[in-house]
């Protein structure tokens, strides 16, 4: 059964940079929403404009986050979380 929920979380990186992230929508996961988590995810990504990192001079930036993308998807794929 799907719910309309907000959820909320506050990131607290190893640099100090706080992010905080604000989804809304259905979920069919109850409790923690993490459906609600991947579809916020997948559409955040889709929207990024690879680009404006290139035009910025911040290709190397572009990369790392690339990277990072990658050793999570494959830590989920394994299933080593």
């Amino acid at each position: 059964m799907k719910e309309h929920v907000q959820v909320n979380t506050e990131i607290h990186k190893a640099d100090g940079e706080v992010i905080d992230i604000t989804v809304k929508g259905d979920s069919e996961i109850p409790f923690f929403h993490d459906d609600l988590w991947f579809k916020a995810a997948i559409q955040i990504l889709e929207r990024m404009d690879y680009k404006e990192f290139f035009n910025e001079g911040k290709h190397e930036l572009y990369n790392e986050f690339v990277d990072e993308l990658k050793e999570i998807s494959d830590r989920m794929s394994s299933g080593d979380w």
